[in-house]
C-alpha cells in the first residue's frame, strides 16, 4: 500500500527537522501522526533520494517506447525496397 500524497510530504518535513536521520524521522513522524502507517527507513531513504533527484515526492513517470511490428515496417515500404 502506498502512503498519500499529504504523508510523504509530511515525511520530507519530518526527515528535514531530524537533518536527515532516518530512525530519528520515523519516531518524529509517530508522535506528529499517530493515526498514520509508522514508514520504515527504507522507505524515508527512497524518498528522500527522490526529493534530491526531482524536488518532487511524485514518482518519475518513464515514457515507455512502444516497438514497431514487422508488419507495420513492410506496410510503408515501397514495392521496389522489397524486391531489390
Amino acid at each position: 500500500m502506498n502512503f498519500s500524497t499529504q504523508g510523504m510530504v509530511d515525511m520530507i518535513y519530518v526527515l528535514g527537522a531530524s537533518d536527515k536521520n532516518s530512525l530519528l524521522a520515523i519516531r518524529l513522524y509517530n508522535q506528529r501522526h499517530p493515526d498514520r502507517r509508522e514508514p520504515c527507513r527504507k522507505t524515508l531513504d527512497s524518498l528522500m533520494e527522490r526529493f534530491k533527484c526531482t524536488a518532487s515526492e511524485a514518482y518519475e513517470k518513464k515514457e515507455r517506447v512502444k516497438p514497431v511490428s514487422q508488419f507495420l515496417t513492410y506496410m510503408f515500404m515501397n514495392e521496389n525496397d522489397i524486391f531489390e
